[in-house]
């Protein structure tokens, strides 16, 4: 039963198949960092590499940087775009990790860590431009830390990152 399914979408793959289409360019995003009891606000400048597998699949790579109060650092995500009715709404899936810059001050700072950002999400494109809305949740979730009678907390609960992208993308 296995095999046979693992055919079906092999098949289904293959049939759907077109030339592999290569594009280029670059994006700006705007993201809303949420907190237990307040957000702050960020923004992300992406390189975008994408690779058209078929009609249905693409993948995208996004090396980027993103710029906030307490979340800075630089960006490495990986996407899979799904196209299910037509070539301009499509469904976004992936991961992004933030190497976050941390900042230490007396008695408190900013942690200096990898954090893990599985992406889930929503697109439109038109002609070059394209729009998405995208839903990240951290890991881990404590994004600055106190020292207070002889031991480290956590002082942010980080949720959940809402963004709003707009890319610029060439064919070649």
């Amino acid at each position: 039963m296995k095999q046979k399914l693992i055919a079906l979408i092999l098949i289904s793959f293959f049939c759907s198949m077109k030339a592999q289409t290569f594009s280029i360019g670059g994006g700006l995003g705007w993201n809303v960092l949420m907190f237990d009891r307040s957000n702050e606000l960020g923004a992300t400048i992406n390189f975008i590499s994408s690779m058209s597998l078929n009609e249905i699949f693409a993948f995208d790579f996004r090396p980027g940087f993103t710029i906030a109060k307490d979340y800075f650092g630089g960006n490495l995500g990986g996407y899979l775009k799904i196209f299910p009715v037509e070539e301009s709404a499509y469904l976004i899936i992936g991961m992004k990790w933030h190497w976050n810059r941390g900042d230490s001050r007396t008695g408190h700072g900013t942690r200096n860590d990898v954090f893990q950002l599985p992406t889930l999400g929503l697109g439109f494109k038109i002609n070059v431009v394209s729009f998405e809305l995208l839903y990240e949740k951290p890991y881990p979730d404590g994004l600055t830390w106190a020292y207070i009678f002889n031991q480290y907390y956590y002082a942010h609960n980080f949720n959940n990152i809402l963004s709003l992208n707009i890319g610029l993308s060439f064919q070649l």
